[in-house]
């Protein structure tokens, strides 16, 4: 114990030197204070208080030349003596004489040795400085040691007893379990009266009580008080970890003692709660080893809500992730299982969503015809947006494109219809591009219409490929009374290509497009295949533009071809 060697020292050293008093004032750098640690020598009354001394080098020129120097001071005499600190007077204030002397660590000051005695004995002391300072030396080490020796007793009590909490906390399972167990430890390990340990909730920055020990009455105040932090919404932290946390007074009053502890719990540098802790008459100051379990204890509260954090999170991706794999298999559903089937003719489709659920979509559907043939109605369509808001939308625009069409001839006349059916049923700021088109495999004939869609693809019998560049306004935002009907017949060899910008926009390492180029020189390249055949050379040749980057958006492709003539 660093007390118990100073004491020994200065017994010590009044028997050694035969001078009347002997005390030893320490140095506490982070205070920038000199606190009294143990006199010997002079009334026993006053020497039970001598502990209670505090004084700043400022508030006495001694001290300070003690403290710049690092050399003994001698005061000598009633006048120097009178203008001892009010502290020290009681102890020293002779008419004797009063020599400081440096007590120099290995880095640096770690005290004052104050030695005092009779005036008769100046002349003979001036001869004995130097053992004076000899003794100074050896209590210098002796003090070092034993500080030494207690640093290292309190760490082993530290770990023993952070290790202690975390083996009561990892018994537990539920935060506030946790919680209120730490709250319960930490009177016992740090001889705290009070602690109220809070909580950050998700999303919001405000602290609800999750543990607390010794409130008493007062619990109702704390329990429904909340914390705000005054780093910002978010909670971080600042460049040099610190926040103001801003306490109720509702919660101040709760504590016995106005001196409330604050222990900020952070985790990835982000603000999670905040541990509240009182101790009976601590006057606003704890010990070194009593920080340093707060800090402990505060690390381990941290830690279980951040796992609790992080539990909560997996549990709900995991949750979101179930509903939309339900999502995707609902949505595909939609899709049509199989391809239209009729002699001279080849159908291919491929759809891949970008995400878990799509907000692009193609359709086909037979329609009866008047003189007692049929037709086909091919929809393809891409909502403005992704995931679960465009996989809603698009049902809900399936459903209503295939009703309308049931009953219309007219490919213009049905999306506008639908049209007027989004801006009166669907109460959202989505929208939707689509290119419906009716088919006739007896004729050849294709009847079309866009809404604001990309162009469709014209492969002709020679292998060019033209643009249909005729297209209106998209669906559901504004009334829409201008759709046109395109009529063309297609021949022998030739092909009506229909697809989403994400064929024509899939991005390489570089982040250069596919683009429509690149697909009117695939479908040039292998319009001698089928449909279904071009289009899976077409995606191959996509997959190897975009290398290693996954797509960024739903990609669908729709082919409706022609079986080339052949010679008999």
């Amino acid at each position: 114990d660093p007390n118990t060697a100073v004491e020994t020292i200065a017994n010590m050293t009044i028997d050694i030197m035969g001078i009347e008093q002997c005390g030893v004032l320490m140095w506490n750098k982070e205070r920038e204070l000199f606190q009294g640690a143990r006199i010997a020598g002079g009334p026993s009354d006053l020497s039970r208080a001598f502990d209670r001394v505090s004084l700043a080098p400022a508030s006495w020129v001694p001290l300070s030349s003690i403290v710049e120097t690092a050399r003994p001071v001698m005061l000598a005499g009633a006048e120097a003596l009178n203008e001892l600190p009010d502290e020290l007077f009681d102890y020293f204030g002779l008419e004797g004489w009063l020599l400081l002397l440096p007590l120099l660590g290995a880095d640096d000051l770690i005290g004052v040795m104050l030695v005092s005695g009779d005036k008769d004995d100046l002349e003979s002391m001036r001869h004995r400085i130097h053992l004076l300072g000899g003794i100074a030396g050896q209590a210098t080490m002796a003090i070092e040691n034993a500080q030494l020796h207690q640093s290292r007793q309190e760490e082993a009590f530290v770990t023993t007893a952070l290790l202690q909490v975390s083996e009561a906390v990892n018994r537990l399972t539920q935060l506030e379990d946790v919680l209120e167990t730490i709250a319960r430890l930490t009177p016992l390990l740090t001889g705290a009266s009070e602690v109220a340990l809070y909580y950050q909730t998700v999303p919001s920055n405000i602290c609800a009580l999750g543990g607390y020990y010794g409130l008493g009455s007062n619990l109702d105040r704390v329990r429904q008080a909340k914390f705000e932090f005054a780093a910002g919404q978010d909670g971080s932290l600042g460049d040099q970890g610190e926040v103001e946390i801003i306490i109720p007074p509702t919660v101040q009053s709760a504590f016995s003692t106005e001196s409330v502890h604050s222990i900020l719990l952070s985790s990835r540098g982000t603000l999670v709660g905040v541990m509240l802790v009182a101790f009976p008459d601590s006057n606003g100051q704890i010990g070194a080893r009593t920080a340093s379990l707060l800090r402990g204890i505060g690390h381990q509260a941290s830690t279980a809500i951040e796992a609790d954090r992080l539990l909560q999170e997996s549990v709900e991706r995991e949750r979101i992730e179930q509903e939309l794999l339900v999502a995707r298999d609902i949505q595909t559903s939609f899709l049509p299982r199989s391809f239209p089937q009729e002699d001279g003719w080849s159908v291919g489709y491929t759809w891949s969503a970008a995400r878990q659920v799509a907000g692009d979509f193609y359709d086909f559907y037979q329609l009866p015809d008047d003189k007692g043939g049929h037709r086909w109605a091919f929809v393809i369509a891409d909502v403005a947006d992704k995931g679960v808001p465009a996989a809603l939308y698009m049902a809900l625009a399936r459903t209503l494109i295939r009703t309308v069409g049931n009953n219309q001839s007219d490919p213009a006349n049905c999306l506008m219809r639908v049209n007027e059916l989004l801006l009166k049923d669907a109460q959202s700021d989505l929208f939707v591009s689509v290119v419906y088109v009716i088919w006739n495999p007896e004729t050849g004939v294709v009847r079309y219409a866009n809404a604001g869609h990309d162009p469709p693809l014209y492969l002709r019998e020679n292998g060019s490929v033209d643009v249909l560049r005729h297209h209106d306004r998209v669906l559901g935002i504004l009334p829409v009374t201008d759709l046109e009907t395109t009529e063309l017949k297609l021949a022998p060899g030739e092909a009506l290509v229909l697809y989403t910008d994400g064929i024509t926009e899939a991005n390489d390492e570089s982040g250069k497009e596919y683009t429509r180029l690149g697909l009117m020189k695939a479908i040039a390249d292998y319009r001698s295949k089928s449909a279904n055949e071009m289009i899976t050379r077409i995606m191959a040749d996509v997959l190897k533009h975009s290398g290693s980057v996954d797509p960024h958006d739903d990609q669908t492709l729709v082919i409706i071809k022609r079986d080339a003539a052949t010679e008999t």
